[in-house]
């Protein structure tokens, strides 16, 4: 599969919708930018993309980020503080919580996923049940 670009596709499309081709381009940047945003910022467990497939977070690669930014912490805070050092410290730390935050929301995710399927178990285990007691 050859990856298309923009502009291979940006002419036909104007046209075919009789609109202008920086129309069309702008709502393209528009979309990809709000994908980027959506994958990076780290708001949802899943991103979904019409026609790409969706997107998970893993875990593992929290807590190694998260690792990560903690030794960054630190050497920030064995270097003498600067107003600089002091707003990237901030602003790390505030990515640290969204990760906790996103990590609470994943283990939510799989808990939940773990009790609908105990309870579909439990449910077809007991239609088992009443099958066989009525061919008895």
């Amino acid at each position: 599969m050859i990856p298309k670009k923009s502009k291979n596709f940006l002419k036909k499309t104007s046209e075919d919708l009789d609109i202008k081709e920086s129309m069309v381009e702008d709502v393209i940047d528009f979309y990809w930018k709000k994908v980027r945003i959506s994958l990076s910022e780290l708001d949802y467990i899943k991103v979904n993309i019409l026609n790409l497939g969706s997107f998970k977070i893993r875990k593992s690669k929290i807590k190694a980020v998260k690792h990560k930014y903690n030794e960054y912490i630190k050497t920030l805070e064995l270097e003498s503080m600067t107003f600089d050092k002091h707003v990237t410290k901030n602003i790390i730390k505030e990515k640290i919580k969204n990760l906790n935050k996103i990590e609470n929301d994943i283990k939510d995710y799989h808990k939940r996923k773990k009790e609908i399927k105990n309870k579909r178990e439990e449910y077809i285990n007991n239609k088992n049940l009443e099958s066989k007691e009525s061919d008895s």
